[in-house]
């Protein structure tokens, strides 16, 4: 009798398998794929095609396009306000920290294409009900790794709650090649991070276990992969992690110091009991999207067949029946003269079409646009020469209201994201502090002292004396460098106030350090500020400004700076035509200025001169009545 080998499963993989069935009993696995192919157009799988071609009309999508459009078409900002509220006096010097850490997390927001991400999550959970992002850790780099996790490759410990913090444990799981988990598995051998031997390592196998991967195409791989699973869990009020396959664990438990799971999910509409809400993309739009695609075939197929007259030919009576069909062809007939040729060729007019199937279908594409609230009011298909941008904007916002829930609920998303990043910083800060990157002017260097200067005592950076003296080395080297960009010019004044203003517009990146201290006591209340940015928000607030200059309200100046960075109308040209304007006027000014000093020169040295020979003359005509006397006493 032969026995068969038993495997040895983790129990990291038997908690997987449980989540497995679950998912499969609901039928996340096989609606998820339904409902992004019905997203993508491929609508008629599976179907055995006929004489006529399947029709798609696919009306989901721009439903979709437009709700996340309303998502992604606002500005979204994160704000770390201190939270320190026991210390008034370190709640206000954390001010300035957390303005440094709001500049650092909008540039860690594009530079880590955390907005591309969420994006991307937002059109998820709009298609599939779910959304989600898990925020890794790069101890080397000292800041967070954002990935991408699919609904069908996320399971809870609770799967009938959205809080995600409630879960005892959460399991990601992934496709990995076999020669990196392999090479991973051994790295964490050498660290001490598993206890496997070399042959184990060598045993981690490719499986075929990809019917749980979102996407038909995921289904088909090139390499050789192997499902990993990231097991987080709940213990002693911090999270624990572990690493495995379905039969190693290639990183044993440790703990990772976070109070949260570095786990957040966008559900796009909450579904009582569940944990992974619903999409657009649902049982009830798929069945009128297949209704539709159906009734467009039926009538294709009717036109087809009747909409076009028909010939009818007694093949009998023709001698060449092949040139029926060709045009331009001569038909000979049999025993038949030409007055009797309507007795071998006739036709079968067109009959006309009901409408019926035509509305039916028309109306069942907008009763469901209207229902899904993507109608053609709701969505403000409004011509914009027709109507003025305050107009168009109030009909965008009213169709907005049914979006005010998910508004809401992607905001609080957001908002989680933040709290796990800035919870990571804390934690995982060094005791050399938190490197943040912040975007400053030259003068603000200047005044906040970053390095200390060649030839500074630094024996201690932060005594009075030092500070003093770094103060006045950099003065000297600032105006050091504002004199030589006025070496050679003709006009040492207007060059000087020209490389000031430069310096004042000139703006850099620079990098600063938080104290460990300082980052592990703060507290934050995170906050997200949302900024309407679709074109006609645009559009109405440049409509604004016009008014506003037209009416006398404001200037050209100041309509000039009210225009925002990324209006319709760019800024910086009108910013540099009015630098110049105002470079012309100084150099006016400062010539008029001169042209009026020179005329007083000259008007004094006038005034002097008169004044010189009337003295003058005053002292000849003295001289002259002396030397009279003196002739007449003689």
């Amino acid at each position: 009798m032969i026995k068969k080998e038993m495997k040895e499963y983790t129990n990291e993989w038997e908690l997987l398998e449980k989540g497995r069935n679950y998912l499969s009993r609901k039928n996340l696995y096989a609606n998820t794929n339904l409902a992004f192919r019905f997203f993508n157009g491929d609508q008629w799988q599976g179907l055995k095609k006929g004489l006529v071609e399947p029709i798609t009309l696919n009306f989901l999508k721009p439903i979709v396009k437009y709700k996340i459009g309303v998502v992604n078409g606002n500005g979204y900002d994160i704000t770390f306000n201190p939270n320190n509220y026991n210390d008034p006096r370190f709640q206000v010097e954390m001010s300035d920290i957390c303005d440094s850490l709001n500049e650092y997390i909008a540039i860690l927001w594009e530079n880590k294409k955390i907005n591309q991400y969420t994006r991307t999550i937002a059109k998820d959970a709009c298609i599939c009900g779910e959304g989600i992002i898990y925020l890794n850790y790069d101890i080397k780099e000292g800041e967070i790794i954002p990935e991408l996790i699919d609904n069908t490759e996320i399971y809870y410990e609770n799967e009938n709650s959205e809080n995600l913090q409630e879960n005892d444990y959460i399991i990601i799981t992934s496709r990995s090649s076999v020669r990196e988990i392999r090479e991973e598995a051994e790295r964490n051998r050498k660290e001490g991070l598993n206890s496997l031997t070399k042959e184990e390592i060598k045993k981690i196998c490719g499986d075929n276990k990809t019917e749980y991967q979102a996407g038909d195409y995921a289904n088909d791989e090139v390499n050789d992969m192997v499902t990993t699973i990231s097991f987080f869990k709940k213990k002693n009020e911090t999270v624990w992690f572990s690493k495995a396959t379905e039969t190693c664990v290639i990183e044993d438990l440790r703990d990772l110091g976070l109070k949260r799971y570095p786990i957040a999910h966008f559900v796009w509409e909450s579904v009582k009991g569940s944990a992974r809400g619903m999409g657009e993309i649902n049982k009830a739009t798929i069945a009128n999207q297949i209704e539709v695609n159906k009734t467009a075939t039926r009538e294709s197929a009717a036109i087809t067949m009747t909409a076009y007259p028909k010939m009818v030919v007694n093949r009998d009576r023709i001698a060449n029946p092949t040139a029926v069909n060709k045009v331009g062809s001569v038909i000979y007939t049999k025993d038949k003269t030409v007055e009797d040729v309507s007795k071998v060729i006739g036709y079968i007019n067109a009959v006309p079409l009901s409408s019926d199937a035509q509305n039916f279908k028309n109306e069942l594409i907008s009763h469901t646009r209207e229902l899904s609230g993507a109608g053609d009011q709701l969505t403000g298909n409004i011509n914009p020469e027709r109507a003025s941008g305050q107009a168009i904007l109030a009909v965008q916002q009213q169709g907005e209201q049914t979006m005010t829930e998910q508004l809401i609920r992607f905001k609080d998303f957001l908002e989680d994201i933040a709290n796990i990043v800035f919870e990571m910083w804390k934690v995982y800060t060094d005791e050399k502090g938190k490197t943040i990157i912040t975007k400053e002017d030259i003068e603000s260097i200047k005044d906040e002292q970053p390095t200390v200067p060649e030839g500074v005592d630094n024996s201690n950076p932060y005594s009075e004396k030092t500070i003093e003296e770094t103060e006045e080395k950099r003065q000297a080297d600032f105006d050091e460098r504002i004199i030589n960009n006025r070496v050679g010019n003709g006009n040492e004044l207007i060059d000087l106030e020209k490389s000031q203003g430069d310096v004042k517009k000139k703006e850099i990146y620079i990098s600063k350090v938080i104290p460990k201290e300082i980052i592990e006591k703060l507290e934050v209340n995170v906050k997200v500020d949302v900024t309407p940015n679709t074109p006609f928000d645009k559009y109405a607030y440049q409509q604004s400004m016009d008014t506003l200059l037209q009416s006398g309200v404001i200037d050209l100046e100041e309509w000039i700076m009210g225009l925002k960075p990324d209006s319709a109308i760019p800024r910086q040209p009108f910013f540099d035509l009015l630098q110049r304007r105002k470079e012309k006027e100084t150099q006016i000014n400062i010539l008029d200025q001169e042209a009026e000093k020179k005329k007083a020169e000259m008007d004094a040295n006038i005034e002097q001169a008169e004044q010189q020979a009337d003295a003058q003359a005053l002292q000849q005509q003295g001289e002259n009545k002396q030397l009279f006397y003196q002739d007449v006493t003689k």
